[in-house]
């Protein structure tokens, strides 16, 4: 049995983050041009109660669940630990009906800045891994590499690339 067990964070941890910042500043000078520049006031105020519904509302709901171990049973089964808001659950996935997308978001800083995220696709649902950077790039591969050895899957090309790029951050920033 192989487990990857990256950083836990708790749901406030996950809350205050820098997409918090982000979202409020987008707020913030979105309220700024709807005051500004509406001909009606009172109009103005319900667009900015939508607003802030609609942004709460999507934050909220990128927040809320967070994978921090996952491991590899006996019987070739994904065995994934996470927390949603508060609650801890752990859920049993079959690796045969599971598809693997490995994805890296750029960044202007280089490829240190850049981060990698693995989606599991089941037939049932869909799980993101390391949302919020709490796996090492070590641990990403390990487990992207893992999951193909068991699965008898080869890499293919797209994929050889962003995992070159994965070395070739924890090469360069240590």
């Amino acid at each position: 049995m192989k487990i990857i067990e990256g950083k836990y964070l708790s749901y406030t941890q996950r809350l205050i983050h820098w997409r918090m910042l982000v979202c409020v500043y987008v707020f913030l000078l979105y309220s700024y041009l709807i005051f500004n520049f509406s001909l009606i006031k009172e109009f103005a105020i319900y667009i900015e109660i939508i607003n802030f519904i609609i942004c709460a509302s999507v934050y909220l709901h990128k927040t809320k669940k967070n994978i921090h171990k996952i491991g590899f049973d006996k019987d070739d089964n994904i065995i994934l630990e996470g927390e949603t808001y508060n609650k801890i659950w752990e859920d049993l996935i079959n690796l045969d009906q599971s598809k693997i997308f490995i994805k890296g978001k750029p960044s202007r800083t280089g490829i240190c800045g850049v981060l990698f995220k693995i989606k599991l696709k089941n037939t049932k649902v869909n799980y993101t891994i390391n949302l919020f950077n709490n796996f090492t790039e070590k641990e990403i591969l390990d487990f992207f590499n893992e999951f193909k050895h068991r699965k008898k899957e080869k890499i293919i090309l797209d994929e050889k690339l962003i995992l070159n790029r994965i070395q070739e951050k924890i090469d360069k920033c240590q």
